[in-house]
């Protein structure tokens, strides 16, 4: 075989994408259940959430840093690194101030997670992203 006609070669992934599912409402004084699903590799990937009070609108396609068919839904203004991944899919909760003036606001999250070689050339998946509305009922 001539591996000169042989490469560049396309690795595609036919695997379902990473999922960010709430478990239950956003009500203040309580915390968010969140189920981060379909991951293909938990015991070497590192999970990141990714938070924000604005969300990016139809996203931004990853494409250009090397995550073709990955959008980032949000800017990056709070990263926080998750706990080790249990498993294909991990609980996560997110505690929700009882501050009254936090009813009716949008809080976006997204989760990334950074892989081993061979995913894509930046090596990271991302997940749908959430639009929380807090409410107090």
């Amino acid at each position: 075989t001539d591996l000169s006609t042989a490469l560049p070669k396309t690795i595609t992934s036919d695997g379902p994408g990473l999922t960010l599912t709430p478990v239950n409402r956003p009500i203040i004084g309580t915390s968010q259940l969140m189920l981060f699903g379909n991951v293909p590799n938990p015991a070497a990937s590192t999970a990141v959430l990714v938070m924000d009070y604005a969300s990016i609108p139809g996203g931004i396609d990853l494409g250009y840093a090397g995550a073709a068919g990955c959008n980032q839904y949000m800017n990056a203004t709070i990263i926080v690194i998750m706990p080790p991944l249990l498993g294909p899919s991990t609980p996560w909760s997110l505690p929700i101030p009882n501050n009254p003036t936090l009813v009716n606001s949008h809080f976006y999250l997204q989760t990334a997670l950074l892989v081993p070689l061979g995913s894509n050339p930046a090596n990271i998946l991302v997940s749908n992203a959430l639009d929380l509305l807090f409410g107090n009922i």
